[in-house]
Parts: C-alpha cells; sequence; structure tokens
C-alpha cells in the first residue's frame, strides 16, 4: 500500500479533480453562489517562479469588503504530481460565504521539479496572503490552512515549520510565517515512514525529513483537526494517529475525527462525508479564528 503512495493520491484524486475543473470553467470570471463569493482567478502570488501555472484564485464576498474577517489558505491534492487550484473551488466558496478570505492555492510537482520545490511554493503562498490580505478586507493576522491528501501533508509541513525553519529567507522582511489554525484532511505526515521517500528520485532520508511535517512538531504549533477514514487504502490512518500521539505527547491542542470506511478524497465526495467535512471544518476554524 504505502509502496505505491504517490501513484495511489494521484490517482484516487484524478477523477474527482477533473470534474471540479470541468465545472469551474462554467464559472468563470462570474459572481457565483449564494451570499454573492466573487473569485478572483489566476494571481501569481510567486512571479519569479519559472512554472506560470503556479497562481492562486481569491476568494470572498465584496459586500463585506470594509469588515475585516480571518483567511483560510486552501492546498489541493494530487500526489503532488498533479491538481489544481480548483480542486476546492466549492469547499473555498463555501468558506467565503461564511465570513472567510480564502486563497486556494497550487504548487510545482514532481518529478519536473525536485520536492523542495512544492514546498517553497506553498510558503511564498502564506507569504502572499500575509501581505496582500488587507486589501480584500481579510486579517492578516488570523491565518488558517487546510489541504487534502497531499495537500494535507503541505498544510500541515506549512503550519509546524513556522519561525524560519523552512525556507525562512522567504519572509527574510520580517513577515511572520506561522499560521493560527491547520486543519489536516487524509495527510501524509511523513516521508521517512516506509521509506517513502525512496519513490521519489535522488531523495533520501535527510531530505525527506526536512520536507516531513512530523519531524517539525513542537509546542509552537497551532491548533489541529486531523479527519481521515479509518481504512483509507491510499494514506493509511496511522499518518494521522501518528500525529495525533505527538501532540498528545507535547500537550498540543488537536482534534481528529476517523470516519468508518475506506474513502480517500472525502472531502470532495461522496456527498454525506463531504457535507460533514465542510461542516466540521468550519466549526473548528470559527472557534480558533472568529474567538
Amino acid at each position: 500500500m504505502t509502496s505505491n503512495l504517490f501513484k495511489g493520491v494521484f490517482a484516487a484524486l484524478l477523477v474527482l479533480i477533473s470534474c471540479a475543473v470541468s465545472r469551474s470553467e462554467t464559472l468563470k470570471g462570474e459572481l457565483f453562489g449564494k451570499g454573492g463569493v466573487e473569485r478572483i482567478e489566476g494571481m501569481r502570488f510567486f512571479p519569479e517562479c519559472p512554472d506560470g501555472r503556479v497562481k492562486l484564485d481569491l476568494y470572498f464576498n465584496p459586500k463585506t469588503m470594509k469588515k475585516t474577517k480571518p483567511c483560510v489558505l486552501m492546498i489541493h491534492g494530487g500526489g503532488w504530481a498533479g491538481g489544481s487550484e480548483k480542486e476546492h473551488e466549492h469547499f473555498a466558496e463555501f468558506l467565503a460565504r461564511n465570513g472567510y478570505l480564502v486563497a486556494s492555492t497550487t504548487y510545482r510537482f514532481i518529478p519536473a521539479n525536485q520536492p523542495e520545490a512544492f514546498a517553497e511554493d506553498v510558503k511564498r503562498a502564506l507569504y502572499w496572503l500575509r501581505k496582500n490580505a488587507k486589501e480584500y478586507g481579510g486579517n492578516p493576522g488570523k491565518i488558517g490552512v487546510i489541504g487534502g491528501s497531499a495537500g494535507g501533508h503541505l498544510a500541515l509541513l506549512l503550519a509546524f515549520s513556522s519561525n524560519g525553519r523552512l525556507f525562512g529567507d522567504v519572509f527574510s522582511d520580517g513577515t511572520k510565517d506561522d499560521v493560527q489554525a491547520v486543519i489536516g484532511l487524509a495527510p501524509v505526515s511523513s516521508f521517512v515512514k516506509d521509506d517513502r521517500y525512496r519513490q521519489i528520485p535522488g531523495a533520501e532520508k535527510a531530505r525527506a525529513e526536512k520536507l516531513s511535517p512530523i519531524y517539525y512538531l513542537d509546542k509552537s504549533a497551532p491548533p489541529m483537526l486531523l479527519i481521515h477514514a479509518k481504512n483509507d487504502g491510499v494514506v493509511p490512518a496511522s499518518d494521522s494517529k501518528d500525529v495525533e500521539r505527538e501532540c498528545k505527547k507535547l500537550g498540543l491542542k488537536c482534534r481528529a475525527v476517523y470516519f468508518d470506511g475506506d474513502s480517500h478524497a472525502f472531502w470532495l465526495s461522496p456527498e454525506d462525508l463531504k457535507q460533514k467535512t465542510w461542516k466540521l471544518s468550519l466549526d473548528f476554524f470559527n472557534s480558533i479564528l472568529k474567538r
């Protein structure tokens, strides 16, 4: 199971992502959804990036521009080898409708790029959001991050590696690199576990540790919510359980929810688990970012 982690994560999400992207084409440039949520597409948060596809979409309610709101950075899955910032469009719209400024980002993929590239890109997305949130009514001091599968890995990595421990140069102007809350949906918590790093050409254990969220986990980590299916056949639930166990040792605020069954991308489908996930996520962010 774990020997095919990268291929499995990508394959499990491919069909679901394609459905989300196909619908997004009909919404391009429109004001859509209940509550008047607006989307600004294709924002190049990292203009120097050699891959022009690295961009984010911003979701917000223009009627509440003058009211400061917390922010959420969303990171898609796809085995670190594919996917789109459009994967979470409906989830992002849901959060924006409920009082958030939401940035849904993509990043550079393997094998065309070194694995460090995807980590750098999400750091730069956070930097952009913190520097530009106020322009769209967002509060740069209250940012949550959420991602599923490979995106869950990047969400945890971003949240756990603050204080300049990973790509600190991105924040060399003194901008803070922390987040105030994190949600991991079926997240990969370690590339070292089961020698997963051997699946990445040229990778070795030392590099894998630097890209493994659990190796950064300490008392500086923000409150977190982990959601996983008990019998997930793509990313085992033990990845979340490992984080949960370490959080208990450190006395960190960590809630873990384990769904029955083997659904992997449950934030996209099936409908019942999708709705539960969205509601759990909203309630969690509200409890931290709106208090």
